[in-house]
């Protein structure tokens, strides 16, 4: 909940969010933003942390720099320890994560590449912290790793206000959504999670729709350790229940009718077509196809 207050905030208005509610919090550039006032929360000192969030804005006709999310963040780097999320005033379409270990230097300064005017997902996320010179910031959007830093870890401590659509009275316009702050740096799959990004690959023993084998179907996550499975199943003595994967890394199941009766998970001989056309099917009672992969 925002609340006008003595900062000098107006708060942003609610508009449609990534996943289709009313819960992103739209900025206009002008006098929207949202602070946390003082909280050691979001002091990340040397240690690692992760910071996560939906955002989109309008690329054309604005190139100035403009807070997403910051604390105790100027363009001048004025203060230690302070870091900010910001649109890059250098171009109308990319966004740069900078903090500060000594005055007038930024330490870590990351960017995004070009962006569009669509929704996209940003992650920071230091890892190897605790105050050791290996540390290594990285920038990702939708998933992907854009730039990195291993500059050091700073130590991220200032009595500043946490503030959401401003930074050093450089207001941010466009939409933002789903900011997520961890004391933790977020691994692969928990990006790609977020990000709405499958990290899981699908095999199927009997590469793809294959009527008349008997398959089976394993979702692996990205170390390779199998989370699911599915076998071809006959769901009585005609209908066949035939497992396959989608793009996306997941399975799938189609009921298909076997001519000669199903049994042990698959259809009982004799040769089974999969059209694309008409054509695929000129001997068959069938002869035409209502979607990929049918069975003639």
């Amino acid at each position: 909940t925002c609340t006008i207050s003595a900062a000098g905030n107006k708060c942003p208005t609610y508009v449609t969010a990534k996943d289709g509610t009313t819960s992103a919090a739209s900025f206009d550039g002008f006098d929207d933003f949202v602070y946390v006032k003082t909280n050691t929360d979001f002091n990340f000192g040397s240690e690692d942390y992760s910071i996560a969030l939906w955002m989109k804005f309008p690329i054309s006709g604005n190139s100035s720099w403009e807070g997403i999310v910051s604390k105790g963040y100027s363009t001048s780097a004025a203060t230690v320890g302070s870091y900010g999320l910001v649109r890059d005033g250098t171009k109308t379409n990319s966004i740069r994560f900078q903090d500060v270990a000594s005055v007038g230097s930024f330490n870590v300064n990351v960017a995004s590449g070009s962006l569009t005017d669509s929704w996209h997902h940003i992650a920071i996320v230091r890892s190897g912290g605790d105050g050791f010179a290996g540390a290594v910031t990285k920038l990702y959007v939708d998933g992907v790793e854009k730039s990195s830093s291993v500059l050091g870890a700073a130590s991220l401590d200032n009595s500043a206000d946490f503030r959401i659509g401003q930074a050093n009275a450089r207001f941010f316009k466009g939409i933002i959504d789903d900011l997520r702050i961890y004391n933790k740096a977020l691994s692969q799959d928990e990006i790609n999670s977020l990000a709405g990004i499958s990290s899981n690959t699908c095999t199927d023993s009997d590469s793809g729709l294959n009527y008349n084998v008997k398959g089976l179907v394993q979702i692996s996550d990205s170390l390779g350790n199998i989370i699911g499975y599915e076998e071809d199943g006959c769901v009585d003595s005609i209908v066949l229940e035939e497992g396959f994967c989608l793009s996306n890394g997941q399975g799938n199941t189609v009921g298909y009718n076997c001519p000669n009766g199903c049994l042990d998970g698959a259809c009982i001989g004799g040769n089974v077509t999969t059209c694309t056309s008409d054509e695929d099917c000129p001997s068959q009672t069938t002869k035409y196809c209502d979607k990929y992969g049918d069975a003639c």
